[in-house]
This record gives structure tokens, sequence and C-alpha cells, in this order.
């Protein structure tokens, strides 16, 4: 609630994507939402178009159930990924990769996110 509140205010690109990424790979049935995912995706990626509002978009996408695009996205993320020269971008790449094949296959990305009033964690995924 403190984030989407947040976002209300500030239309933060960063508060978008995070908001989405929870709603999109949360394995809490009560915050996974694909269709607000993806409003809010789409919001961060219009502001700020990086790997990482791609790869949120993606998981958003497929969250929705709209693997197809989902795919499309993911491998864009990849492409901004590997053009990016930051090093720790790098990083990131074999995750985008495999969510990738997640989505080829018609299944979303779920990670354990513990969402409490005063903060998120994002833990290990969920297999």
């Amino acid at each position: 609630k403190r984030l989407k509140d947040h976002y209300k205010t500030h239309k933060c690109a960063t508060v978008a994507n995070s908001l989405a990424w929870i709603m999109a790979t949360t394995d809490d049935v009560k915050f996974r939402d694909g269709e607000q995912a993806v409003e809010f995706a789409e919001e961060a990626v219009a502001k700020k178009k990086s790997h990482w509002e791609q790869d949120t978009l993606a998981a958003a996408y497929a969250r929705s159930g709209d693997f197809e695009e989902a795919v499309r996205i993911q491998k864009k993320a990849i492409e901004l990924a590997e053009n990016d020269s930051m090093i720790y971008t790098k990083k990131e790449i074999p995750e985008y990769r495999k969510r990738l094949t997640l989505y080829e296959n018609n299944r979303p990305y779920t990670r354990k996110i513990v969402v409490s009033d005063d903060k998120v964690n994002d833990t290990v995924p969920e297999e």
C-alpha cells in the first residue's frame, strides 16, 4: 500500500517497476495481479527503457498469460543487458535467460516475496 501511495504522488519509474515486479513475481496470491503489473511495468518502461524495466514488463506479461509478448520483451531485455557497459549487468544475463526459458514454456516467473507494511523482502526463486 505504501508503494502504491508513493507512486500516486510521485509517478516514479522505479516505484512503478517495483510494484510491477512484486505483482508479477510474488508467490503470494493476495499481492499477485498480472494485469495491474502490466500497467505499472508499461508506465515504468515509458519513463525508463533499461533492461531492468523490460525484464519486469516481460514478467508481468507472463503473469497475465501473454507468453508470446513476454518472450519478445525478455529477448529485448537480454539484448539491452548484453549491450550495457556496467559490469554488474552481466551478472543479470543468466537470470534473464532462465526467465526467457520459463516464458517459452508458458510458465511465469515466481519468487518468494515477503511483503509487510514497512518492507519488501525479495528472496530465492521458487522452483
